[in-house]
């Protein structure tokens, strides 16, 4: 699967760059000593040869430990903020797509669409909720998600699966969660999950008609959120949820299901569990 979806990763600290060059120039630093030494007293300064190897190679080190460092993590990634948007994984995605978290409103309103077009996100919460059938066609027009699943069913030659998990709108969780977020109730999450669950449902009608063999469910936890994900195939992105701070605004996570196995299947687990609960 391509990685051209991945936009942005966190900052990294000053610390961590001026540790990063200061590897760097004690790495140069050590291999001339050793370059040097070794052709210009190998032969009769066999002491001070031996001397200069040990100080090279205690120079080099910290470069290397930061080089396997960054080897041994590399599938395992931090960004600043949501990485990913879901109708582009949904067009990656092979086989296989779960998502969890309090609203999903990814799935009504995308964030960089609203941006484009001007449309306020509360403003497009409330066409959703008092749209009818006819109107919330319309509306599908312009939703990402619906036409990149559509899409994918329609060409896709294998079985797909997408399960969507949020958060029971009628669940004392959603309230917390929301004075967590806004300092205050607003019943902004009621709203955000009504809308949901009637894009979903619309979703759900559209493939029916489709007459293709597909996985399409969404269900309703009932349980304190702490973590929204995002899995297609074998790339998992996990988000925190953070005190005061809007879900897709806090550091993600990106894990590899090829080289971070256990920590993978330990999340889908997490997933499959709540799924299971759920109604």
């Amino acid at each position: 699967m391509q990685n051209n979806i991945i936009k942005k990763e966190t900052t990294r600290p000053e610390k961590v760059r001026i540790e990063e060059r200061a590897a760097w120039i004690m790495f140069c630093f050590g291999t001339g000593i050793i370059i040097v030494f070794s052709l210009l007293f190998r032969g009769s300064l066999i002491e001070y040869a031996s001397l200069s190897d040990n100080i090279g190679t205690a120079l080099i080190i910290p470069r290397l430990v930061l080089w396997v460092t960054k080897y041994v993590s590399k599938k395992v990634r931090l960004y600043g903020d949501k990485p990913v948007r879901l109708s582009g994984m949904i067009k990656d995605m092979n086989s296989e797509l779960l998502k969890l978290g309090i609203s999903l409103s990814e799935t009504w309103a995308d964030e960089k669409s609203l941006r484009k077009t001007g449309i306020k996100k509360e403003e497009l919460r409330k066409e959703i909720l008092g749209a009818n059938s006819k109107s919330l066609r319309e509306i599908l027009r312009n939703n990402k998600v619906y036409t990149e699943i559509i899409k994918k069913i329609k060409e896709s030659k294998t079985p797909l699966s997408f399960k969507f998990l949020f958060l029971d709108s009628n669940s004392e969780f959603l309230r917390q969660r929301e004075i967590e977020e806004d300092g205050k109730e607003t019943g902004r999450f009621r709203e955000e999950v009504k809308c949901t669950e009637k894009i979903l449902k619309a979703i759900q009608d559209a493939i029916s008609t489709l007459n293709i063999s597909v996985e399409f469910e969404y269900r309703a936890y009932d349980s304190m959120p702490t973590f929204s994900l995002i899995c297609v195939d074998k790339r998992l992105f996990i988000g925190p949820y953070i005190y005061r701070k809007h879900g897709y605004t806090t550091p993600w996570i990106e894990i590899s299901g090829e080289e971070k196995k256990e920590e993978w299947l330990e999340y889908k687990k997490t997933f499959e569990e709540l799924w299971i609960e759920s109604k």
